[in-house]
C-alpha cells in the first residue's frame, strides 16, 4: 500500500530530523536528508538507508526511467561521495545522469549529475574519464540561475564545489 509506505518513510524522517513530509499518492518524497559533514557517521548510515528505501519505492511505482527516480538518485550519490565510496557513487551517478539526460540534456540537474560522476571517477583515480565530466558539469552550471544557491539550500555551493574538484584533478 503506497500510503502505508509513505508513512513509513515519514517515520524515518522524523527520527532523523523531526520534520513532516507531505504525503500524496502522486509524489514520492526523495528526502534531502544528507547530514551535515560535521555529524557522525551514524547519521549518514541512517540517511542512506532511508534514501535507498525512497528510491526503491519510486522504482516500484514509476519504473526506472521516471524523473522521480533521478530525484531519488541524487542524494544517494552525494552520500556515497561523502563516504568516499567512489565505486558505489559512480554507479549511482551513472544512473542519475542517464535519467537526467532522458529528461533534458541542458537542465542544471543533468550537469550536476555529470559533475557527481566526474567526482566519483576522480576519487577512483580515473582522471582521463573524470576531466570532461567535471569540466562539462561546471560549464553547464556556472551561469545557470536555476542552480540553487547555498542560501536556498543551506548546503555547500555546488558551483564552488565543482571548481574545487577541477583544481584537485589538475593537482594530481
Amino acid at each position: 500500500d503506497v500510503e502505508r509506505d509513505l508513512e513509513h518513510v515519514n517515520d524515518f524522517a522524523n527520527v532523523l530530523g523531526g520534520f513532516e513530509i507531505p504525503i500524496d499518492k502522486y509524489t514520492i518524497w526523495a528526502p534531502d536528508i544528507t547530514p551535515d559533514p560535521q555529524e557522525g557517521i551514524g547519521k549518514w548510515t541512517d540517511a542512506e538507508a532511508i534514501l535507498e528505501e525512497a528510491l526503491g519505492m519510486r522504482r516500484k511505482l514509476f519504473g526506472d526511467d521516471h524523473p522521480q527516480v533521478a530525484d531519488a538518485l541524487a542524494p544517494l550519490t552525494f552520500v556515497a561521495l561523502h563516504e568516499k565510496r567512489f565505486v558505489k557513487a559512480e554507479a549511482l551517478a551513472r544512473q542519475w545522469m542517464t535519467s537526467c539526460e532522458k529528461k533534458s540534456s541542458n537542465d542544471w540537474s543533468t550537469f550536476s549529475a555529470r559533475l557527481a560522476l566526474g567526482e566519483s571517477l576522480l576519487g577512483e583515480e580515473k582522471y582521463v574519464e573524470a576531466e570532461p565530466l567535471l569540466l562539462d558539469g561546471y560549464d553547464g552550471m556556472k551561469d545557470d540561475p536555476r542552480v540553487p544557491s547555498p542560501a536556498q539550500t543551506g548546503r555547500v555551493d555546488r558551483k564552488q564545489e565543482a571548481l574545487l574538484r577541477i583544481v584537485s584533478l589538475y593537482e594530481t
